[in-house]
């Protein structure tokens, strides 16, 4: 019974003292305000917090349906190619990490804002979002 009790004590702390990880309605929150306008801050490429890699990048196209579906096809290449280049995976990654970092790219990633911001430019926001994914790219061989 005391075990019980400390064991409510300790998860009522470390819900009240640590901060909340983003829901699935955080993501939707947020991929709706993206839809109106991308701020700066969304404009590039990289590690935006220990759990979520951004890419971001600008597609030619004639309409959004048709920008989309650029978008679809070159996200995960490119969040590939950006992610090879970064300094936090190993530098003489296997066959089978790149691999890895395919799967893991393919699972998680997802188009948050397709935008247009000029003549026939879109600007795309694509996020590969897991807990603990900066550790997860850390121990990719």
């Amino acid at each position: 019974m005391g075990r019980t009790i400390h064991s409510i004590l300790l998860a009522l702390l470390l819900s009240a003292f640590l901060p909340g990880c983003k829901t699935g309605e955080d993501y939707r929150r947020e991929a709706e305000q993206l839809r109106d306008n991308i701020p700066d801050e969304y404009k590039r490429t990289g590690m935006i917090s220990s759990s979520t890699y951004q890419v971001y990048f600008r597609v030619s196209a004639r309409s959004y349906s048709e920008a989309l579906d650029m978008a679809r096809n070159e996200c995960e290449p490119l969040a590939l190619r950006y992610l090879l280049k970064e300094p936090f995976i190993y530098i003489t990654i296997s066959p089978y990490g790149v691999q890895r970092l395919k799967d893991l790219i393919h699972k998680k990633g997802q188009i948050i804002a397709v935008q247009k911001t000029e003549n026939h430019y879109y600007d795309v926001v694509y996020h590969i979002n897991d807990y603990g994914l900066r550790e997860q790219f850390q121990q990719i061989r």
